[in-house]
């Protein structure tokens, strides 16, 4: 899990977000690749370049844990300059 953090908090055109999973009753992340074009210019390339449910989480990790990382500024800035928007509660995703 360190590894995937790592890359994600290292490149400009990729970013950690929380996602529904399978049916929709429960948490899971996405690791969402994203075209690194120039300020202002529509993003249309959106691409989920790795899934993964909670229950494929490694020992110590959760919502709360990764949350640290989806909600760093790093990281929404540049869901923001995606365009992409998620909520950052748990409750949003659990049922």
């Amino acid at each position: 899990m360190e590894r995937i953090l790592s890359i994600v908090k290292g490149r400009g055109d990729v970013l950690l977000m929380p996602i529904q999973g399978e049916f929709g009753f429960h948490p899971a992340f996405q690791v969402l690749y994203f075209e690194d074009t120039a300020l202002g210019i529509e993003k249309t390339e959106h691409k989920p370049i790795l899934r993964f449910d909670r229950d494929q989480l490694s020992q110590g990790y959760d919502f709360a844990r990764l949350a640290k990382h989806f909600t760093s500024q790093v990281n929404l800035q540049k869901a923001r300059f995606a365009g992409v928007e998620f909520k950052t509660e748990e409750h949003h995703y659990t049922y």
